[in-house]
């Protein structure tokens, strides 16, 4: 490829427009293989937290409004939501270079909780379980020692996905329904969760 690019000039003549053409044919099913295996490599390698949540959502939002003012992105809706998310108030007079120093402080916050995001999780979960001790509802220890076990059953199974190459999802495989006098209802038979999704969706957006 290297001597290829060496013997580049413009206009490109026939034998190298067919040499270039046949190292495509061989380089693409290549780069979509390593695709297809290396793009979800990281999936779960940064531990949940709403400070990481907040990080991320906030860089998706500032990329999204820099696209929008170079008129690439149309979806206004959805960078109306994000603002919501990350409680973040509209500001009509930034310019496209306030936009680019925005997006760049993003990307430096989400990286200090990507470094940060075990410690951030678990203090997460320590001040979870004290608001619901505080509310009287289990004992700080016990809830703390449950979440850490759902933690590490979640990172267990999802090494397991990993090595099966299984890590893009199926079917919802669990729907969980409150009724209005709070009684909670969980299912897990496909027909019944496609029909209660079918109607919560119907609900929300017609």
């Amino acid at each position: 490829m290297n001597t290829l690019h060496s013997r580049t000039v413009f206009p490109l003549p026939q034998h190298l427009a067919d040499e270039c053409e046949d190292l495509d044919v061989e380089l693409c099913p290549c780069m979509d293989r390593a695709e297809e295996h290396c793009r979800k490599f990281k999936t779960g390698r940064h531990k949940w937290s709403p400070a990481y949540r907040r990080a991320r959502l906030a860089l998706e939002y500032w990329q999204g409004h820099l696209a929008h003012s170079k008129g690439l992105c149309s979806n206004v809706k959805k960078l109306q939501k994000l603002q919501r998310k990350v409680k973040l108030r509209y500001d009509p007079t930034l310019t496209r270079d306030d936009l680019l120093v925005k997006v760049k402080d993003a990307f430096t916050e989400r990286r200090r909780c990507n470094k940060a995001s075990e410690s951030l999780s678990r203090e997460y979960r320590h001040r979870l379980a004290a608001a619901k001790e505080d509310a009287g509802n289990i004992p700080a220890a016990t809830h703390l020692r449950n979440m850490n076990r759902i933690e590490a059953q979640r990172q267990l199974f999802r090494n397991i996905r990993y090595m099966e190459e299984k890590l893009t999802a199926g079917r919802t495989t669990q729907v969980t329904i409150t009724s209005p006098d709070d009684r909670t209802t969980e299912l897990t038979q496909r027909d019944e969760d496609e029909k209660a999704v079918m109607a919560e969706n119907e609900r929300k957006f017609h």
